[in-house]
């Protein structure tokens, strides 16, 4: 089993990996996270230490997926899909703490693309 600390920091890097995967491009992707470009790279660097990889290619200012981003943000949109996929089968109200990053891009870009009716959307900031 994966420890538990370890799970929650490759989760808390993965919006920013997603937003520079989808964009390609780092200050993009700041911007719709609503952070720095600098703490995009921090996250991209500690994500890359961690699985032990590059997962972007880079020249100059231009960011892209090399095979193994492109594996990871594979196996990751397969994953987001398949827990939205459940969470709407039960039904169940889903309760999840998370970095500000990871909140704005998972839960809400899922109910931006949802139908109307699907879903409710309460939140709570404590």
């Amino acid at each position: 089993m994966v420890p538990v600390r370890r799970l929650y920091q490759l989760w808390s890097w993965l919006p920013h990996f997603r937003a520079v995967a989808e964009t390609q491009h780092v200050g993009r992707a700041a911007a719709m996270l609503r952070i720095t470009a600098p703490a995009i790279s921090r996250a991209l660097a500690r994500l890359e230490a961690e699985v032990g990889a590059p997962l972007f290619d880079r020249r100059g200012r231009s960011i892209a997926l090399n095979p193994a981003g492109e594996a990871l943000a594979s196996v990751m949109r397969d994953s987001m899909r398949q827990i939205d996929d459940v969470v709407v089968a039960i039904g169940a109200e889903v309760t999840m703490i998370a970095p500000t990053s990871a909140t704005y891009f998972v839960v809400v870009d899922s109910f931006d693309e949802a139908e109307s009716g699907e879903y409710t959307l309460v939140v709570t900031v404590q």
